[in-house]
Order: structure tokens, then sequence, then C-alpha cells
């Protein structure tokens, strides 16, 4: 009976001093600076990317209406210089163009232009240019050539912003699809887990 007592009693103990033991309190994950300093941080790359992009827009824009008024033909050309509408002095032999400036208060051009010269362009042929050169010749009109700008460069300097801003379109899309969930495929790749557990059911 003595036995029994004192096992019942270290039992007993051994109970209150584990129910005795104090209960540790976790407290709530609370958010990491780091984390609280990586959204101003996104927001100010959308912006800066936004910015950019009206940027390369605006550029694109104002510079393909710098170039001037594209005429149809060689044969249109000609006739203005024929006529004496040409600014003395204008016409310039390029890579694949030849621009000029047409005097003010052209008929056609001075709805657009008003009193000032309109600036013109026709496309031609790069390998056929000592022809053009007779035909201006032939008027005769003056003329320079401006061989410094290259074909290539002509090209890139067109092509080049429009690719620009394609990227920077691509960008934004990458990231906005990456912040929606599972990387830059992450809503295709949502979709089609999703189908796959619907086929699943």
């Amino acid at each position: 009976m003595n036995d029994n007592n004192i096992d019942s009693t270290t039992m007993a103990f051994a109970t209150k001093k584990k129910t005795d033991k104090p209960i540790k309190r976790i407290d709530p994950p609370t958010p990491s600076s780091s984390g609280q300093s990586g959204k101003p941080r996104r927001q100010s790359v959308t912006w800066f990317t936004l910015g950019l992009l009206a940027i390369l827009i605006y550029i694109v824009i104002n510079g393909s209406s710098t170039r001037g008024v594209a005429i149809d033909t060689w044969q249109q050309f000609m006739l203005l210089a024929k006529e004496g509408k040409l600014v003395s002095d204008s016409v310039v032999i390029q890579g694949d163009r030849i621009s000029a400036d047409v005097k003010p208060n052209t008929k056609g051009f001075s709805e657009r232009f008003g009193d000032k010269p309109a600036p013109v362009y026709v496309a031609i042929i790069p390998t056929a240019i000592s022809n053009y050169m007779k035909d201006l010749e032939s008027v005769p009109v003056p003329y320079r050539a401006d061989v410094t700008t290259s074909t290539f460069a002509q090209i890139a300097m067109t092509i080049l912003p429009t690719l620009i801003i394609l990227g920077l379109l691509w960008f934004l899309l990458s990231r906005s699809m990456r912040n929606a969930g599972g990387g830059a495929g992450g809503m295709l790749g949502n979709f089609g887990r999703s189908k796959h557990r619907v086929s699943n059911k």
C-alpha cells in the first residue's frame, strides 16, 4: 500500500510539473522590411519603363513626320523638278531615296505646310543611282550626294525604335504575368493546371 501511494504521488507530481511548464507564445510573422521596400521599387521600375516607352513613341512619330511627304514615283519627282518647284540646292541623294524641299505655297503642299518649304522624298533603287543623277543633270537640277549614312544604318534607325517598343511591351506583359503567379508563363501555366484538375475530376 505504501509503495502504491508513493507511485501515485510521484505520477501526480510529474503531471503537475508538465502542466506547470509555461506555454510559448508564437507571434504571427511580420512583413520584412525587404518586402515593404520591394513594392515601391517595382512601381518605380514600371513607371520608368512606361516613361521610356512614351518617349520612344514620340521619337518614332516625330521622326516619321520629319522625313517628309513620300512622292509615289520618280516621274512625279522629276515633274516637280522640271516645273521649278524644288528649292535650289535642296536635292540630296541618299542610299535608298532622294529628298528635296518643295517651294512654299506650292499647290498640293500649301494646305499642310503653308508658307514653309515642304520636305519630300522618293524611293529609289540604290544600284541605279547613276541613272537618277543623269535625269537630274538633264533638267538641270543641282544635287549633292550624302554617302555618310549607309542603307543599313537608315534601316536600323527606322526599325530599332519599333523593336525597343516591342521589347518594352513584352517586358511589361511578362512582368504582369509573373506577378499573377508562376513566372513569365504563370497565367498560361495556371490555366493548364486548372484544366488538368477539371479533367481528373
